[in-house]
């Protein structure tokens, strides 16, 4: 600020030199006009006019000047007087500021004093604090040596307890030496009891053959014949047979499997025959348990899950459990874990309906017409569902009138569906493990809950769309079997279309399928890809071996049967055949589901320029299962 007050002061002195200027010239310029005058008497008018012009001119601009420097002036004087108010306030805030400066150093001086002060305070602390520290040591030092002689007094017992704990340990291998060779010798005499009662059988089974070949009419042998007879009879009635065998031999039940399928269905049955053959099952059975240390070590881990099962607890999903139920659930496990599976999804369901809902369903009439098409096809369809089994074989069988009644309650419970094909399949199933309101859940877990939407309607349009998603899995998967089908003009949903629509039910052998509903209920829907491409590429070589349509047909039609081998599809499925992520399905799914719902639209236009249609929509419905479809 001061040298812009110098700058302005140096200007204003400018200026006024410019004033002084100017008054001189001012002078010069009067003293020009009165030599002008005394010239205009002596001049022409021509040229006083000319010379008085160029004064005008001249002192017009001399007055411009002056103005000018007097605007300037005052422009000058404007500028000084505003610097000097800024120099006041300048100097004000000088002022201001050395007041705080010396306010500050007053401050600093306190401050500094202060510190002096602590200082000298944090000193005499310190050496309490040595004099405290000296004296703790001293302490520790005297505890110190008391816990030494502590420490060496428990050294000494720890020394004694040592001996004790290897005499003790000593004793204890002994008693486990001992413990181990009695588990031993008793694991070896179940081997010999399990040998001897695997023999007993297959000399039971040969007897009964050789006594058959021996029993046959022949020539001149009717004492013979008499004497076989007796000792067929005595064979079949041996009280050494163990009380179970001896129940098998005296009735007809061995013809029925652990689950009541008929093993004989479709085939002459000689009784004899029939009997040796359960009794060398029996035998191989007991065999293979006893010598097959896989099947050994899945019985103990079912049991070591089942013990620390809590009761009447809820299954939780694990990996444990998950493992578990892909080697299999033991047949003795299944109802408890197939409820369990079922538990996951239609819980919280069940709840809110209440525990008078099925019974409610099943008392209550139709609620759609007084004439109700799904009693109709329910009562045809009985008698179809698993004819091969004992509890649906008759109409007085134990399973019909269970099976008809949930049936009917699920039709009433879902409109939509009502009654479809299938159903009657899966229900029956889930009847052979679970009490009758138990697989009323079980069938609205698998269809509402595991199988996509519309896979049970009356399109069955997911049921399509999942037939195009096999097809396009097969193309990735197995390539060359899927290209051999191509070229054959081979239809896979002919086949495989009902594989899906029952869960493989009466399309594989019994043991088989249970296995995959085993796995079908805790993992869900997308397992039945796995399974159906595991089938076909177990069965892939003998597919490729087939030349023509018909002799592939043909093969396709009993290549399910072959599939008897539970280890050999369970590492198909979840080894050879990964990765298999949901993802991948579910979009296949979304890609085909418009085009199969743009297939039926174009099918519905059709059926809607049909003059009979009415007249077809009047008529009773025809049920899948019925052969003269």
């Amino acid at each position: 600020l001061r040298e812009e007050f110098q700058c302005k002061e140096d200007e204003l002195t400018a200026s006024k030199e410019v004033i002084k200027v100017l008054r001189q010239q001012l002078e010069l310029g009067s003293r020009e006009q009165e030599t002008l005058i005394k010239l205009y008497a002596n001049s022409s008018n021509e040229n006083y006019t000319r010379m008085l012009h160029e004064k005008d001119k001249l002192l017009l601009e001399l007055r411009n000047e002056l103005y000018m420097c007097k605007l300037q002036l005052e422009s000058t004087q404007h500028r000084r007087c505003s610097v000097e108010r800024e120099l006041d306030e300048l100097k004000d805030q000088s002022s201001l500021y050395q007041e705080v400066l010396r306010e500050k150093d007053r401050l600093l001086m306190s401050l500094t004093n202060e510190l002096h002060d602590i200082e000298e305070e944090k000193k005499e602390e310190q050496a309490t604090i040595v004099q405290a520290e000296q004296a703790e040591e001293n302490a520790c030092r005297a505890q110190i040596t008391k816990m030494a002689e502590e420490i060496q007094q428990l050294k000494d017992a720890v020394a004694a307890f040592h001996v004790q704990n290897k005499f003790l340990n000593q004793e204890i291998l002994e008693l486990n030496e001992l413990r181990w060779n009695s588990e031993e010798r008793e694991r070896q005499l179940i081997i010999k009891c399990s040998n001897a009662e695997a023999r007993h059988y297959q000399t039971q089974s040969k007897l009964l053959f050789l006594l058959k070949e021996l029993n046959s009419p022949q020539e001149g042998d009717a004492g013979v014949q008499a004497i076989v007879g007796q000792l067929l009879e005595e064979a079949m009635q041996d009280p050494t047979v163990p009380k179970e065998v001896q129940d098998s031999l005296q009735s007809s039940d061995e013809v029925y499997d652990l689950y009541g399928f008929n093993r004989k269905w479709g085939k002459e049955c000689d009784i004899v025959v029939s009997k040796a053959e359960n009794l060398k099952r029996k035998s191989e059975s007991i065999s293979s348990k006893m010598q097959d240390p896989l099947q050994i070590s899945w019985r103990v881990k079912w049991e070591n899950y089942r013990a620390n099962l809590a009761p009447g607890r809820p299954l939780q999903k694990t990996p444990e459990l998950k493992a578990l139920i892909r080697s299999s659930i033991p047949q003795e496990f299944r109802s408890q874990i197939w409820k369990g599976c079922v538990e996951f999804l239609v819980a919280q369901e069940r709840a809110e309906k209440g525990p008078g809902y099925y019974e409610d369903l099943v008392m209550s009439p139709s609620t759609t017409s007084t004439y109700d098409p799904a009693v109709k096809q329910i009562e045809l369809d009985l008698l179809r569902t698993l004819p091969n089994n004992r509890h649906y074989e008759t109409p007085d069988a134990p399973g019909i009138n269970p099976l008809r009644r949930v049936l009917l309650a699920y039709s009433r419970r879902n409109l939509i569906v009502g009654y479809c094909q299938g159903l009657n399949r899966l229900a029956a199933i889930a009847l052979l493990f679970m009490t009758e309101e138990d697989a009323f859940w079980c069938l609205v877990a698998v269809v509402e809950y595991i199988m996509p939407r519309d896979y049970y309607s009356r399109t069955l349009e997911a049921s399509q769309v999942d037939q195009r998603v096999l097809k396009d899995l097969m193309a990735e998967k197995l390539p060359r079997l899927s290209a051999h089908l191509e070229a054959n003009k081979v239809d896979l949903s002919l086949f495989t279309f009902n594989w899906f629509l029952t869960v493989f039910v009466d399309t594989i052998p019994a043991e088989t399928y249970l296995y995959i509903w085993d796995v079908f209920l805790y993992e869900g829907n997308k397992v039945l890809f796995r399974f159906a491409l595991a089938i076909f590429k177990i069965c892939e070589a003998e597919i490729l071996a087939q030349e023509d349509y018909m002799a592939i047909n043909r093969y396709l039609r009993t290549m399910p049967e072959k599939i008897t081998d539970i280890r050999q599809l369970a590492q198909v499925a979840f080894g050879d055949l990964n990765p298999f992520p949901m993802r991948v399905i579910n979009a296949k799914r979304a890609t085909h589901m418009q085009a199969v719902k743009e297939q039926l639209r174009k099918l519905d236009e059709i059926r809607n320029s049909l003059p009979g249609r009415k007249a077809l929509e009047c008529s009773s419905p025809v049920s899948p299962d019925d052969p003269s479809k």
